[in-house]
């Protein structure tokens, strides 16, 4: 992925259609905005008649907006493509009459490259170019799984197998779990 191309954001562990080659680490993004004593008022008749607060709605949207843009940054400096995993909380600080909203945005960061389907199956784009240690050894771990399942021979029962395919997010390996 060209670094002048946006961040892809998901809530998933995995992206389709990429391969996560190096986790680079976690991020939060944290804003609080006040409410405002007009946007206070006016919540308390729509509190009172059990209506939509526009006001406060607007607020929220602006603030996780505000918060997806700063992890975006944040994965642009650690040279991420992608942030995996993004959760998103809500909480109302408020005190000595006054009210804040607070919006924080956690997530993965992560290093992917696209993958291209060959022969029912996807390969890294590019194999000629660099890749990790660490990814050309979970890339052969997934692929001796991959035989493994096809010959009848992997070991079900083993914990860290179970631990690698969920992690790895080995979907490929579906129809021989869901028979």
């Amino acid at each position: 992925m060209a670094r002048s191309q946006r961040i892809i954001l998901t809530t998933t562990s995995s992206l389709d259609g990429w391969w996560i080659e190096e986790h680079l680490g976690p991020l939060f993004a944290h804003l609080v905005i006040g409410t405002g004593l007009f946007a206070d008022v006016f919540s308390t008749f729509t509190d009172f008649f059990g209506s939509h607060s526009r006001s406060y709605q607007n607020k929220l949207d602006s603030i996780n907006q505000g918060a997806m843009a700063i992890s975006e940054s944040q994965a642009t400096l650690l040279g991420a493509d992608a942030v995996v995993g993004l959760r998103v909380d809500h909480d109302e600080i408020s005190g000595g009459g006054k009210s804040m909203l607070m919006v924080t945005a956690s997530g993965t960061a992560v290093r992917a490259r696209r993958l291209e389907p060959a022969n029912g199956r996807y390969e890294i784009e590019h194999a000629a170019e660099k890749i990790s240690a660490s990814g050309l050894k979970v890339l052969l771990r997934r692929q001796a799984l991959r035989e493994q399942v096809e010959a009848g021979t992997l070991n079900w029962d083993a914990e860290e197998n179970w631990r690698f395919i969920i992690e790895n997010s080995m979907e490929e390996l579906a129809p021989y779990v869901l028979v």
